[in-house]
C-alpha cells in the first residue's frame, strides 16, 4: 500500500525537525560524511531529545491526568 500524501508530508516534517537539530547541536557535517548511521547513541539521542523538547506533543500522546 502506497504512502498517502500526509503521510508524507508528515514523514518530511519529521526529517526537517531532525536536520534542523542536528545542525544546532553541531552534528550536520558528521551526518552529511557518515549519514545518519555514523552517529554515536549519545549523539542520536541528543537529537531526539532536542526536537522532543520543541514538537508540542498532541492530545492523542499526551499523559493523561487524574
Amino acid at each position: 500500500m502506497a504512502k498517502t500524501t500526509g503521510d508524507q508530508e508528515e514523514q518530511r516534517l519529521r526529517l526537517e525537525r531532525k536536520i534542523a537539530a542536528a545542525k544546532a547541536l553541531g552534528l550536520w557535517e558528521k551526518i552529511l560524511d557518515e549519514g545518519w548511521g555514523g552517529l554515536t547513541s549519545r549523539e542520536s539521542g541528543a537529537i531526539g531529545a532536542f526536537v522532543a523538547r520543541r514538537v508540542p506533543v498532541s492530545d492523542d500522546f499526551a499523559p493523561s491526568r487524574p
